[in-house]
């Protein structure tokens, strides 16, 4: 009686968004990193900190050949074509490593029938080299990338474009995202939303929340 009456009490979904970077997938490697700012020419602390500055515009509405043009003139680096090209190579694959616990979730969501959609901030070049070289996109029945809306997260508009295509109410949906900022204008949006500091962390406060499925390991803790 108490386990029917805790399992009435819990959220009901219909469908679970994912963001990519951190959640479905692990961070770049450090390798990867060490590689693009060889290639600029540049010591890896000043890459970093060129690379971050103009991504959220990358994300929305740059291409590559804008976007590392922007980044390099802030370090003094010209770039020609087949740096930039290569640059775009090592940073699409960077993002490839995926969280085997977050893609083994998603198949179990995917099975029990969730709604499923990814909303990323991802530029153009980044999203053609992963949906090519990944499966687990194809475990989702909606991909929003914020290059193809020229809309970032955390603005609402992001938000209510996703609610469009799941058409389906705020309270609906779980949104799951490693920045608080998104998070926050999900749940101001009336989303519900978690953020992800762990992908463990995270499953075991969607077991305890929610009406969803995890993966037996956390249903037995």
């Amino acid at each position: 009686m108490k386990e029917q009456n805790a399992a009435a009490e819990k959220i009901k979904i219909r469908a679970v968004v994912f963001d990519y970077g951190m959640v479905l997938s692990v961070a770049q490697p450090h390798s990867a990193l060490e590689e693009m700012a060889a290639i600029c020419g540049l010591p890896l602390d000043v890459f970093d900190k060129a690379y971050w500055e103009y991504r959220l515009a990358y994300d929305r509405d740059l291409n590559a050949n804008e976007y590392w043009k922007k980044t390099m003139d802030l370090a003094g680096v010209k770039l020609d074509a087949a740096q930039i090209a290569k640059l775009v190579l090592v940073d699409g694959a960077g993002w490839s490593h995926l969280n085997p616990l977050s893609v083994s979730w998603v198949r179990q969501l995917r099975s029990a029938g969730l709604q499923l959609a990814v909303l990323s901030n991802m530029p153009p070049e980044v999203k053609d080299y992963l949906v090519e070289h990944l499966e687990v996109f194809s475990y989702f029945q909606h991909l929003i990338f914020s290059c193809d809306i020229r809309q970032v997260k955390p603005e609402p508009g992001i938000y209510q474009h996703c609610l469009d295509v799941l058409q389906l109410s705020p309270h609906e949906v779980l949104f799951l995202d490693d920045k608080q900022q998104n998070v926050d204008a999900a749940t101001d949006f009336g989303i519900h939303a978690l953020i992800v500091d762990s992908i463990e962390n995270t499953i075991a406060r969607v077991r305890d929340q929610f009406d969803l499925p995890v993966p037996s390991s956390f249903e037995l803790s």
